[in-house]
């Protein structure tokens, strides 16, 4: 999204979510997204970031996800990223 676009969605999340929750989910999803185009070490060092916080959110969808992801954690530090998965296919 350009400066103008992110700028324009948090705006709208600012109005339409005075409590914040939409817009801690958002951030949430956005962090996990980044994991899987992340290089091999740089994805690992997310994934174990948001192992550590998602479980103590305040939002309980997002908790209950960190913890499902945390018992699933061995499969997501070792899930290769997504570029290395395209580039096998080619």
């Amino acid at each position: 999204m350009t400066e103008k676009q992110v700028a324009r969605f948090e705006k709208k999340l600012n109005e339409g979510n005075p409590k914040g929750e939409v817009t801690i989910a958002w951030q949430c999803y956005q962090k996990l997204r980044t994991v899987y185009h992340a290089a091999a070490a740089k994805g690992r060092e997310l994934i174990t970031e948001i192992l550590q916080s998602l479980p103590s959110c305040p939002i309980p969808e997002v908790a209950k996800l960190g913890r499902s992801l945390r018992m699933w954690k061995a499969a997501a530090v070792s899930y290769p990223p997504i570029n290395q998965l395209v580039a096998s296919r080619a």
